[in-house]
């Protein structure tokens, strides 16, 4: 990670992540959306809750406006 780059937790590893890995993941989720609900995900779908977590850290980053679509 570059010097000055923002970190946050990740809940689930109590790593630190930068917004930038946060970027990458969203991206690769994606890309392995396989569109399983009427507009995009089920209730159910592990896919779209993961990207409703990463959003939610990336919406903290006041640097940042989300342009992604759950």
């Amino acid at each position: 990670m570059e010097k000055g780059d923002r970190l946050t937790k990740w809940k689930y590893s109590g790593k630190e992540i930068s917004f930038d890995q946060v970027d990458d993941a969203l991206k690769a989720l994606d890309n392995a959306c396989l569109h399983c609900g009427p507009d995009k995900h089920s209730p159910e779908c592990p896919i779209g809750k993961a990207k409703a977590e990463l959003y939610d850290i990336k919406c903290s980053d006041k640097r940042h406006i989300p342009d992604v679509q759950l």
